[in-house]
């Protein structure tokens, strides 16, 4: 029978986020990505500084990790530095990415008539449309703009 033993740092992080009520799959999401930092350093991550925070976020990258798996680690240290360990000095060096968003092709050509048509046409306009929403309308170049006398 083995006893596992849980660092302190481990427990306090444990009831930092039971007591924020996240959930038992992100808690685990989150303590996964700690120890992953952690066999990276070859140190507790208590001990970090901001050059390690760098060389483990470029060593994400170099391993070919997708961009929301990157996200999802550096959201665990995030947690971990900013909530547990109120080390902002850190928690300013995690950056997230955004990941490059595909277009959706609008004309094509349809091999069987030889024709063109529009295939994604209507979704262009809904992203124009929410765009528009989301964004004040006086930034967007394709907004006309109302002329006042």
């Amino acid at each position: 029978m083995s006893i596992d033993v849980v660092s302190p740092l481990r427990q306090r992080m444990i009831e930092d986020m039971t007591a924020r009520k996240l959930g038992a799959g992100t808690q685990r999401l989150h303590i996964s990505s700690c120890k992953r930092f952690a066999a990276f350093l070859q140190r507790s991550p208590d001990a970090a500084t901001v050059e390690d925070i760098r060389r483990f976020q470029l060593h994400l990258a170099e391993t070919g990790r997708s961009i929301p798996n990157r996200n999802r680690i550096m959201t665990g240290l995030r947690f971990l530095f900013r909530v547990t360990l109120r080390r902002l000095d850190l928690v300013a060096e995690i950056y997230h990415l955004r990941e490059p968003q595909k277009i959706p092709q609008v004309i094509s050509l349809d091999p069987d008539s030889g024709s063109i048509g529009c295939i994604a046409l209507s979704e262009v306009m809904g992203q124009q449309r929410r765009c528009r929403e989301d964004n004040d309308d006086n930034d967007l170049p394709w907004v006309e703009k109302p002329h006042r006398k």
